[in-house]
C-alpha cells in the first residue's frame, strides 16, 4: 500500500519516454468531487500508457481555508488511492516550496525582458475600457517606471511579474504576461526556461546542439542566442494573463 507522500518503487527508475510528467494539483479547500476524480484519473491515465511520471502537488497556498479543515488534502489522498491511482516521489506543497519560488522570481526578476507591475485587476479592467484601448489589453501602466516610482509602489502593494515585448509571441506569451516558473536547474529539448547566461537573465526556448546551446525566441524578428556555457533557472509552467 503506498502512503499519503509517497508512490510505489518505479518512481526510482528513469522514464522511458524521457521527461514529462502527468500531474494532479488539487486544492485542500473542500473534498474532490467527480470532475476533479476524472480530471486526475485522466492524467494518471496518459501518464502511465506513455512511461512518464505521475506526480501530485497540493495547492495549499489558500491558509485561510485550509485552516478551516486541514484534514482535506489527507482524503484527497485517500480518495485517489481508492481509485486505484498511485503517483510517483513525495507529494509536494505548494506552502512548503515559497523560497524556491522566490528564488525563480528573483532570478527572472533581473530579466531586462521582464518588469514588476502594482496594478490592481480593476485598475487594469478601467484602464481597458478607457476610448481608444483594445478591448482586454493591458495598457502598459508600469512598464515604463522609473527606478523611482517603482520603489514607492513596491511600498504600496506587491507586485506581479510581467513579461515585456514579444519576443515570445508565437508561444503565446504576450507582453505583460505574468510567467509562471518552476526551478529547474535541467531542461529538455523545446522546453521554454529562464536561463542566466554570464549576469542575464532571459526566457526563450531551450534546444541542446552539438557543442552548444540554442536559446530561441518565439518571433522570426529575434535572433537566437547561441552559447556554450548557461545556466537553467527553471522552467515556464504557465502564463497568467490578468487583461
Amino acid at each position: 500500500m503506498t502512503s499519503p507522500a509517497a508512490g510505489p518503487d518505479r518512481r526510482e527508475q528513469p522514464s522511458a519516454a524521457g521527461p514529462g510528467a502527468g500531474r494532479f494539483a488539487p486544492s485542500p479547500t473542500s473534498d474532490l468531487h467527480v470532475g476533479n476524480l476524472r480530471t486526475a484519473l485522466l492524467a494518471w491515465l496518459f501518464a502511465r500508457h506513455s512511461g512518464r511520471r505521475f506526480l501530485v502537488r497540493i495547492e495549499d497556498l489558500d491558509v485561510t481555508r485550509v485552516a478551516h479543515d486541514p484534514a482535506v488534502a489527507t482524503r484527497q489522498l485517500t480518495d485517489l488511492r481508492s481509485l486505484g491511482l498511485d503517483w510517483d516521489g513525495e507529494v509536494v506543497r505548494q506552502s512548503e516550496r515559497t523560497e524556491l519560488y522566490a528564488t525563480a522570481v528573483e532570478h527572472l526578476s533581473a530579466d531586462p525582458g521582464t518588469y514588476p507591475c502594482f496594478c490592481t485587476r480593476r485598475e487594469i479592467a478601467e484602464a481597458a475600457s478607457a476610448p481608444h484601448t483594445p478591448p482586454g489589453a493591458y495598457p502598459g501602466t508600469c512598464r515604463n517606471l522609473s527606478p523611482s516610482e517603482r520603489a514607492a509602489r513596491a511600498g504600496q502593494r506587491p507586485a506581479a511579474l510581467r513579461v515585456r515585448g514579444d519576443s515570445m509571441i508565437n508561444a503565446g506569451i504576450l507582453d505583460g504576461d505574468i510567467a509562471v516558473i518552476e526551478q529547474k536547474p535541467v531542461a529538455a529539448d523545446g522546453e521554454i526556461v529562464v536561463a542566466m547566461i554570464e549576469d542575464a537573465v532571459t526566457l526563450k526556448r531551450f534546444f541542446k546542439e552539438k557543442g552548444r546551446i540554442r536559446l530561441s525566441p518565439e518571433n522570426p524578428a529575434y535572433s537566437p542566442i547561441f552559447t556554450q556555457d548557461v545556466r537553467i533557472l527553471g522552467k515556464l509552467r504557465g502564463i497568467v494573463r490578468t487583461y
